[in-house]
């Protein structure tokens, strides 16, 4: 085993047998903040039993099997760990195996320069998270994640329309209704296939992996809940995918309002995933989310978010845990600043504002409307970004609330 570098993020083991690529990867971390350990398949184990590892980075050549086992021993063994795939353009139905399954969270290709600049970015960017978000339950939990809650019926819904010989939209309609469906599609086609690009389009992403891949996903997703949810919880979750479905709608309406053009095509899903954080609390953080919802039966004029903030989360309310999940995932930057700022938008942190900002707004209408609030007497100026639809607010509230009633 040998190391590179002082540690101030943590330490990363990389598992390969590959000794050219070792030696490319020992080189471009030199000078990082992150310690940099290499080692063989066999010698794995035992240097995780015995050593303090953040993160490991498998190379995706050995056979199927051997790198199954071994990363179903890691993710058994030391489920605190994150698990990266490096790799080339491999096997389409072996990465989307081991994503899904949640044997690894992300997939990079191999470096393409010296360097190796994508993924030192991905690493510092998912161990400064973890540095972050200092919590063990927190980050064990969101480590050990593999499936969110799901529509029982969706894969029945996705099954009828291949063979009624759906449109790619028709196929992402069906998709767009379960945010963790739509969040798993979207996970594999970034990690493994669209790269640095990104894409948070379902359309593109159902295009790119090809209609059968993405049944496989659905399924994999539908079968895997292994903690079900009660009846109460599967109200709250249809309610928070229902909200999800009517942001993600009205921020593309918005977008073009404001703006004047249609939003990229690669951002037309990205407000699907915006409270993914909810989600979460509510199949694992039960006891929490009700608190939570006790606070806002309490106080009808705080929000979800406002509740977490009264009752002591602060650091680590639903939008962080959102955000983390998906940056962990590796979806487009989009998809985490919204996640991370759709309540609170800071616009110098955000590589695309814009986008930022018309989700926000649309969340808070959404929301407006979903409480029971009078339409007739809300006013743009209610609203942080209000001003930018004002010649248009009292027609979009209507809308907004004709079809909160008839959905």
């Amino acid at each position: 085993m040998t190391s590179v570098y002082k540690t101030t993020l943590g330490k990363v083991l990389f598992i390969a047998e590959d000794t050219d690529l070792t030696r490319v990867l020992q080189n471009a971390f030199k000078n990082t903040d992150f310690t940099f350990l290499t080692t063989s398949m066999i010698s794995a184990p035992g240097i995780l039993e015995n050593n303090h590892i953040d993160m490991i980075i498998y190379d995706f050549k050995l056979s199927e099997f051997d790198h199954f086992e071994l990363l179903k021993t890691i993710k058994n063994d030391f489920p605190d760990v994150i698990r990266i795939i490096l790799g080339g353009y491999v096997d389409q139905p072996a990465v989307v195996k081991a994503l899904t399954n949640g044997l690894a969270m992300s997939f990079f290709t191999k470096p393409k320069d010296a360097n190796a600049t994508e993924l030192k970015g991905g690493i510092l960017r998912m161990l400064s998270i973890r540095k972050i978000l200092k919590g063990k339950q927190l980050l064990n939990l969101m480590n050990s994640i593999e499936r969110l809650p799901h529509l029982p019926l969706l894969y029945q819904e996705f099954m009828k329309a291949i063979e009624d010989n759906a449109r790619y939209e028709d196929f992402a309609d069906i998709i767009s209704k379960d945010v963790s469906v739509a969040t798993s599609v979207l996970h594999v086609t970034n990690s493994a296939f669209y790269g640095s690009q990104g894409t948070a389009s379902l359309e593109h992403a159902i295009m790119y992996l090809g209609v059968e891949t993405v049944r496989n996903i659905v399924l994999a997703v539908s079968l895997a809940n292994l903690k079900p949810l009660s009846d109460m919880q599967m109200i709250h979750f249809q309610k928070i995918i229902r909200h999800s479905s009517f942001v993600n709608k009205y921020m593309q309406l918005l977008f073009k309002q404001i703006h004047g053009r249609p939003i990229d095509n690669n951002l037309k899903s990205a407000g699907l995933t915006h409270d993914i954080g909810k989600i979460v609390l509510l199949q694992f953080f039960p006891n929490r989310y009700k608190s939570i919802i006790k606070r806002c039966e309490e106080n009808t004029d705080l929000s979800f978010f406002e509740s977490e903030l009264t009752l002591g989360f602060n650091e680590s309310t639903h939008s962080e845990v959102g955000a983390f999940l998906l940056d962990l995932w590796n979806l487009p930057e989009v998809s985490i600043e919204i996640a991370l700022f759709h309540h609170n938008v800071e616009r110098q942190k955000c590589r695309v504002p814009d986008v930022v900002e018309t989700t926000h707004l649309a969340n808070e209408l959404v929301n407006f409307v979903e409480k029971g609030k009078n339409i007739k007497t809300v006013d743009c100026s209610m609203f942080q970004f209000g001003h930018l639809i004002k010649d248009n607010f009292s027609n979009l509230i209507q809308s907004i609330s004709s079809d909160h009633r008839k959905d």
